[in-house]
């Protein structure tokens, strides 16, 4: 059984899960396209984007893709790495941003994919170095 502690854990995951929705659905509905607040590489303007871009999303298939691995390694890392998974959460937005704005294509890129695999990289090294299944 989850206890009343680690659901306060996870407020972060599902505050940030029902964030891209909201961003989604709004997007979806409003005339203006959100999606050019994305990471635009190599120009300065596109350096909002670092922080705006893992809650954007292109489509339904998009935002579906992301959701179900968001959930379950954000709530494996806010779970078992209490307190350190608010530094991982925000450096792996902050790292894979700026990873994607300076080596990326010239495009806009948008979506929580980066932050989805820093998470997933470091719940495999934290478990090897931790030697916990």
């Amino acid at each position: 059984m989850v206890s009343v502690f680690a659901m306060r854990n996870l407020k972060t995951i599902v505050i940030s899960f029902i964030l891209i929705w909201v961003v989604y659905l709004v997007n979806s509905q409003i005339s203006t396209d959100l999606n050019i607040y994305g990471i635009i590489p190599r120009n300065i303007t596109g350096l909002r984007g670092i922080l705006f871009a893992p809650f954007l999303h292109g489509s339904r298939f998009h935002i579906l893709s992301n959701s179900l691995p968001f959930l379950i390694l954000g709530s494996t890392l806010f779970l078992y790495y209490k307190k350190t998974a608010g530094y991982v959460y925000l450096f792996s937005i902050l790292i894979t941003g700026s990873l994607v704005w300076i080596f990326a294509r010239p495009a806009i890129h948008i979506g929580m994919s980066g932050v989805i695999y820093a998470f997933a990289a470091y719940l495999v090294l934290a478990g090897m170095v931790s030697r916990k299944f």
